[in-house]
Protein backbone atom coordinates (compact mmCIF):
# COMPACT_ATOMS: atom_id res chain seq x y z
CA UNK A 1 0.00 0.00 0.00
CA UNK A 2 1.55 3.15 -0.93
CA UNK A 3 0.26 6.98 1.35
CA UNK A 4 0.53 9.57 -0.76
CA UNK A 5 0.48 12.34 1.09
CA UNK A 6 2.50 15.68 0.04
CA UNK A 7 5.43 16.84 2.66
CA UNK A 8 4.42 20.57 3.13
CA UNK A 9 6.80 22.85 1.27
CA UNK A 10 7.98 24.98 3.78
CA UNK A 11 8.56 22.45 7.32
CA UNK A 12 10.73 25.17 8.95
CA UNK A 13 8.97 27.23 11.01
CA UNK A 14 5.33 26.03 9.59
CA UNK A 15 4.67 24.13 12.78
CA UNK A 16 0.54 24.12 11.95
CA UNK A 17 1.77 22.55 8.68
CA UNK A 18 3.80 19.53 10.11
CA UNK A 19 1.13 19.12 12.70
CA UNK A 20 -1.39 18.97 10.17
CA UNK A 21 0.40 16.58 8.06
CA UNK A 22 1.00 14.25 10.60
CA UNK A 23 -2.49 14.05 11.84
CA UNK A 24 -3.77 13.76 8.34
CA UNK A 25 -1.12 10.50 8.07
CA UNK A 26 -2.23 8.95 10.97
CA UNK A 27 -5.61 9.17 10.37
CA UNK A 28 -4.81 7.84 6.98
CA UNK A 29 -3.11 4.58 8.64
CA UNK A 30 -4.38 4.01 11.85
CA UNK A 31 -8.08 5.90 11.19
CA UNK A 32 -9.70 8.08 13.39
CA UNK A 33 -11.51 7.49 16.64
CA UNK A 34 -14.58 6.63 15.42
CA UNK A 35 -13.76 4.57 11.94
CA UNK A 36 -11.23 3.05 10.22
CA UNK A 37 -10.22 5.20 6.91
CA UNK A 38 -8.56 2.79 4.74
CA UNK A 39 -7.52 -0.86 6.09
CA UNK A 40 -3.61 -1.57 6.76
CA UNK A 41 -2.97 -4.27 4.70
CA UNK A 42 -1.34 -7.34 5.98
CA UNK A 43 2.54 -6.78 5.41
CA UNK A 44 2.02 -3.95 7.41
CA UNK A 45 0.94 -5.60 10.62
CA UNK A 46 -2.97 -5.49 10.02
CA UNK A 47 -5.53 -7.66 7.99
CA UNK A 48 -6.54 -6.07 5.27
CA UNK A 49 -10.31 -6.21 6.98
CA UNK A 50 -12.62 -3.30 7.64
CA UNK A 51 -15.45 -5.99 9.26
CA UNK A 52 -15.91 -8.92 11.29
CA UNK A 53 -18.73 -11.45 12.18
CA UNK A 54 -18.96 -13.13 15.50
CA UNK A 55 -16.99 -16.60 15.10
CA UNK A 56 -15.21 -15.62 12.38
CA UNK A 57 -11.27 -16.92 12.09
CA UNK A 58 -8.83 -15.28 10.42
CA UNK A 59 -6.20 -17.33 8.36
CA UNK A 60 -3.72 -16.52 5.82
CA UNK A 61 -4.21 -18.42 2.14
CA UNK A 62 -1.58 -16.75 0.45
CA UNK A 63 2.02 -15.26 2.01
CA UNK A 64 1.23 -11.84 1.81
CA UNK A 65 -3.09 -11.97 2.23
CA UNK A 66 -5.31 -13.23 5.32
CA UNK A 67 -8.77 -13.93 4.60
CA UNK A 68 -11.89 -15.33 7.41
CA UNK A 69 -13.65 -18.22 7.70
CA UNK A 70 -17.47 -18.13 8.81
CA UNK A 71 -18.88 -19.89 11.40
CA UNK A 72 -21.10 -22.62 10.10
CA UNK A 73 -24.71 -22.85 10.70
CA UNK A 74 -24.69 -26.36 13.28
CA UNK A 75 -22.20 -28.24 14.64
CA UNK A 76 -19.03 -28.91 12.42
CA UNK A 77 -15.48 -30.39 12.60
CA UNK A 78 -12.60 -27.36 11.51
CA UNK A 79 -10.55 -29.59 8.94
CA UNK A 80 -7.69 -28.91 7.02
CA UNK A 81 -8.61 -29.22 3.35
CA UNK A 82 -5.77 -30.50 0.55
CA UNK A 83 -5.26 -26.88 -0.48
CA UNK A 84 -3.82 -26.59 3.00
CA UNK A 85 -6.35 -24.34 4.28
CA UNK A 86 -8.92 -24.70 7.10
CA UNK A 87 -12.57 -25.70 5.98
CA UNK A 88 -15.82 -26.58 8.13
CA UNK A 89 -16.96 -30.29 8.03
CA UNK A 90 -20.38 -31.79 8.81
CA UNK A 91 -19.86 -34.26 12.50
CA UNK A 92 -22.64 -36.74 10.25
CA UNK A 93 -21.48 -40.43 10.51
CA UNK A 94 -18.16 -39.26 12.60
CA UNK A 95 -17.91 -40.98 15.59
CA UNK A 96 -18.05 -38.55 18.73
CA UNK A 97 -18.42 -41.26 21.20
CA UNK A 98 -18.27 -44.78 22.13
CA UNK A 99 -20.07 -46.38 24.64
CA UNK A 100 -19.12 -49.96 26.84
CA UNK A 101 -19.39 -51.92 29.63
CA UNK A 102 -15.52 -51.44 31.48
CA UNK A 103 -14.19 -54.57 32.74
CA UNK A 104 -13.24 -52.37 35.94
CA UNK A 105 -15.56 -51.69 39.12
CA UNK A 106 -15.28 -48.87 41.48
CA UNK A 107 -16.77 -48.77 44.68
CA UNK A 108 -16.94 -44.68 44.92
CA UNK A 109 -16.77 -42.13 46.95
CA UNK A 110 -13.43 -40.05 47.52
CA UNK A 111 -11.07 -42.90 47.59
CA UNK A 112 -12.38 -45.93 45.73
CA UNK A 113 -11.31 -49.44 45.21
CA UNK A 114 -10.67 -50.63 41.66
CA UNK A 115 -11.77 -53.79 40.64
CA UNK A 116 -12.35 -56.02 38.14
CA UNK A 117 -16.01 -56.88 37.24
CA UNK A 118 -17.96 -59.89 38.64
CA UNK A 119 -18.67 -60.91 35.07
CA UNK A 120 -15.18 -60.62 33.75
CA UNK A 121 -14.12 -63.24 36.43
CA UNK A 122 -10.32 -62.44 36.78
CA UNK A 123 -9.23 -62.98 32.97
CA UNK A 124 -7.80 -59.49 33.13
CA UNK A 125 -5.53 -60.88 35.85
CA UNK A 126 -3.69 -64.01 34.47
CA UNK A 127 -0.71 -63.64 36.85
CA UNK A 128 -2.48 -63.61 40.07
CA UNK A 129 -1.88 -66.68 41.97
CA UNK A 130 -4.54 -69.81 41.56
CA UNK A 131 -5.39 -72.79 42.98
CA UNK A 132 -3.52 -75.72 41.68
CA UNK A 133 -5.24 -77.56 38.87
CA UNK A 134 -6.70 -74.48 37.95
CA UNK A 135 -7.77 -73.69 33.99
CA UNK A 136 -8.57 -70.86 32.09
CA UNK A 137 -12.02 -71.86 30.55
CA UNK A 138 -15.54 -71.64 29.95
CA UNK A 139 -18.07 -72.53 32.74
CA UNK A 140 -18.34 -76.85 32.69
CA UNK A 141 -19.98 -78.46 30.68
CA UNK A 142 -21.82 -74.72 29.24
CA UNK A 143 -21.50 -71.88 27.09
CA UNK A 144 -20.57 -68.43 29.36
CA UNK A 145 -17.75 -65.89 29.92
CA UNK A 146 -14.78 -67.88 30.61
CA UNK A 147 -12.84 -68.09 34.32
CA UNK A 148 -10.29 -69.13 35.94
CA UNK A 149 -11.96 -72.58 37.78
CA UNK A 150 -10.83 -76.31 38.85
CA UNK A 151 -9.64 -78.78 36.40
CA UNK A 152 -12.59 -81.91 35.51
CA UNK A 153 -12.48 -84.48 34.03
CA UNK A 154 -14.54 -83.08 30.66
CA UNK A 155 -11.71 -80.88 30.23
CA UNK A 156 -9.45 -83.34 29.67
CA UNK A 157 -9.96 -84.83 25.74
CA UNK A 158 -10.36 -88.58 26.02
CA UNK A 159 -8.02 -90.27 23.79
CA UNK A 160 -9.30 -93.46 21.74
CA UNK A 161 -6.80 -96.86 22.42
CA UNK A 162 -7.25 -100.30 22.78
CA UNK A 163 -5.06 -103.86 23.35
CA UNK A 164 -6.16 -106.60 21.08
CA UNK A 165 -4.79 -110.65 21.09
CA UNK A 166 -5.28 -114.04 19.45
CA UNK A 167 -4.44 -117.00 21.54
CA UNK A 168 -5.19 -119.45 18.60
CA UNK A 169 -2.40 -120.93 16.33
CA UNK A 170 -2.96 -119.65 12.74
CA UNK A 171 -1.72 -121.40 9.36
CA UNK A 172 -1.84 -120.55 5.88
CA UNK A 173 -3.68 -123.27 3.05
CA UNK A 174 -2.24 -122.26 -0.29
CA UNK A 175 1.13 -119.88 -0.77
CA UNK A 176 -0.66 -118.14 -3.07
CA UNK A 177 -3.27 -116.69 -0.99
CA UNK A 178 -3.29 -113.64 1.17
CA UNK A 179 -4.73 -114.42 4.68
CA UNK A 180 -6.47 -111.99 7.33
CA UNK A 181 -5.06 -112.37 10.72
CA UNK A 182 -7.57 -112.71 13.55
CA UNK A 183 -7.87 -111.66 17.11
CA UNK A 184 -10.65 -113.61 19.76
CA UNK A 185 -9.28 -111.22 22.94
CA UNK A 186 -9.71 -107.81 24.07
CA UNK A 187 -7.56 -107.09 26.61
CA UNK A 188 -8.44 -102.96 26.76
CA UNK A 189 -11.39 -101.84 24.58
CA UNK A 190 -14.76 -100.13 24.85
CA UNK A 191 -12.58 -96.95 24.30
CA UNK A 192 -12.76 -95.76 20.92
CA UNK A 193 -11.23 -98.87 19.19
CA UNK A 194 -12.82 -102.56 18.84
CA UNK A 195 -12.86 -105.54 16.97
CA UNK A 196 -15.16 -106.02 14.16
CA UNK A 197 -15.85 -109.22 12.59
CA UNK A 198 -13.02 -110.98 13.73
CA UNK A 199 -10.05 -108.93 12.14
CA UNK A 200 -11.19 -105.33 11.73
CA UNK A 201 -10.05 -103.24 14.06
CA UNK A 202 -12.26 -100.40 14.12
CA UNK A 203 -11.73 -96.72 15.28
CA UNK A 204 -14.78 -94.29 16.37
CA UNK A 205 -12.91 -91.28 16.40
CA UNK A 206 -10.94 -89.52 13.62
CA UNK A 207 -7.22 -88.76 14.46
CA UNK A 208 -3.98 -90.07 14.22
CA UNK A 209 -3.38 -93.17 15.97
CA UNK A 210 0.03 -95.03 16.69
CA UNK A 211 -0.64 -99.03 15.48
CA UNK A 212 1.61 -101.65 16.35
CA UNK A 213 1.66 -105.48 16.36
CA UNK A 214 3.97 -108.59 16.84
CA UNK A 215 3.52 -112.27 16.12
CA UNK A 216 4.55 -115.62 17.40
CA UNK A 217 6.20 -117.13 14.20
CA UNK A 218 7.08 -120.72 13.93
CA UNK A 219 8.60 -122.61 10.67
CA UNK A 220 8.52 -126.32 10.85
CA UNK A 221 10.24 -127.47 7.76
CA UNK A 222 13.96 -128.42 7.62
CA UNK A 223 14.07 -125.56 4.81
CA UNK A 224 14.43 -121.65 5.41
CA UNK A 225 10.76 -120.00 3.97
CA UNK A 226 9.76 -116.35 3.95
CA UNK A 227 6.50 -114.59 5.53
CA UNK A 228 5.08 -111.58 4.34
CA UNK A 229 2.72 -108.71 6.71
CA UNK A 230 1.11 -105.80 5.27
CA UNK A 231 -1.88 -103.98 6.46
CA UNK A 232 -5.35 -102.97 4.99
CA UNK A 233 -7.71 -99.99 5.43
CA UNK A 234 -11.42 -100.58 4.66
CA UNK A 235 -10.15 -103.47 2.62
CA UNK A 236 -7.32 -101.60 0.46
CA UNK A 237 -3.97 -102.91 0.88
CA UNK A 238 -1.54 -100.13 2.06
CA UNK A 239 1.07 -99.09 -0.60
CA UNK A 240 4.81 -99.63 0.82
CA UNK A 241 3.10 -101.48 4.05
CA UNK A 242 4.85 -105.24 3.53
CA UNK A 243 7.21 -106.45 5.99
CA UNK A 244 9.28 -109.88 4.72
CA UNK A 245 10.58 -111.67 7.53
CA UNK A 246 12.68 -114.75 7.25
CA UNK A 247 12.36 -118.06 8.79
CA UNK A 248 15.27 -120.42 8.77
CA UNK A 249 14.75 -123.84 9.38
CA UNK A 250 13.70 -125.64 12.11
CA UNK A 251 16.63 -127.17 14.21
CA UNK A 252 15.37 -130.30 14.73
CA UNK A 253 11.95 -132.99 14.47
CA UNK A 254 9.69 -131.99 16.88
CA UNK A 255 11.93 -128.29 17.47
CA UNK A 256 10.71 -125.94 15.44
CA UNK A 257 12.34 -122.89 15.21
CA UNK A 258 10.24 -120.40 16.41
CA UNK A 259 10.30 -115.78 16.22
CA UNK A 260 8.56 -113.13 17.20
CA UNK A 261 8.48 -110.61 15.02
CA UNK A 262 6.80 -106.79 15.26
CA UNK A 263 6.81 -103.24 14.24
CA UNK A 264 4.37 -100.23 14.28
CA UNK A 265 2.50 -97.77 12.16
CA UNK A 266 1.49 -93.89 12.57
CA UNK A 267 -1.83 -94.14 10.79
CA UNK A 268 -4.19 -91.00 9.80
CA UNK A 269 -7.87 -92.56 10.29
CA UNK A 270 -11.52 -91.56 9.74
CA UNK A 271 -14.12 -92.23 12.44
CA UNK A 272 -15.39 -95.55 11.00
CA UNK A 273 -12.09 -96.72 9.36
CA UNK A 274 -10.54 -100.34 10.33
CA UNK A 275 -7.50 -101.68 9.38
CA UNK A 276 -6.41 -105.34 8.62
CA UNK A 277 -3.22 -107.25 9.35
CA UNK A 278 -2.80 -109.66 6.54
CA UNK A 279 -0.25 -112.18 5.71
CA UNK A 280 1.27 -115.00 3.45
CA UNK A 281 4.36 -117.38 3.54
CA UNK A 282 6.49 -119.38 0.83
CA UNK A 283 5.80 -122.60 2.67
CA UNK A 284 2.68 -124.08 4.61
CA UNK A 285 5.28 -124.94 7.21
CA UNK A 286 4.60 -121.33 8.10
CA UNK A 287 2.49 -120.48 11.33
CA UNK A 288 1.77 -118.19 13.64
CA UNK A 289 1.83 -120.13 17.02
CA UNK A 290 0.30 -119.65 20.34
CA UNK A 291 1.70 -121.60 23.10
CA UNK A 292 0.42 -123.03 26.83
CA UNK A 293 1.60 -122.01 29.94
CA UNK A 294 5.25 -123.68 30.74
CA UNK A 295 6.55 -125.28 33.90
CA UNK A 296 10.03 -125.48 35.58
CA UNK A 297 9.73 -122.24 35.47
CA UNK A 298 6.10 -121.75 35.29
CA UNK A 299 5.03 -119.36 32.58
CA UNK A 300 2.34 -117.47 30.88
CA UNK A 301 0.72 -118.72 27.94
CA UNK A 302 1.98 -117.32 24.68
CA UNK A 303 -0.45 -114.99 22.48
CA UNK A 304 0.05 -115.86 18.68
CA UNK A 305 -1.15 -112.55 17.86
CA UNK A 306 -0.78 -109.18 19.54
CA UNK A 307 -2.27 -105.69 18.67
CA UNK A 308 -2.45 -102.04 20.04
CA UNK A 309 -4.26 -99.05 18.89
CA UNK A 310 -3.48 -95.41 20.41
CA UNK A 311 -4.24 -92.36 19.63
CA UNK A 312 -1.90 -89.71 19.44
Amino acid sequence: MAIQTPIPPNPIGENFAWRDWLQRLSDRVFGTASTLDIPIEPEYGGTGLTTYNTGDIIYSNATNNLTRLAPPASTSLLQMTAAGVPSWTSTAGIVTSVTGTSPVASSGGTTPAISLAAAYGDTLNPYASKTAKFVLAAPNASNGVPTFRALVASDVPTKSYGAFADYTSQTIASTTTAYVMTFDTTDLGGNGVSIVSGSRLTVTTTGIYNFQWSGQFENNDNAPYDAFVWIRINGTDVTGSTGRIGLPARKNVGDPFHTIVGWNFLLSLTANDYVELVWSASSTAIAIKTYAAGTSPTRPTTASLIATFQQL
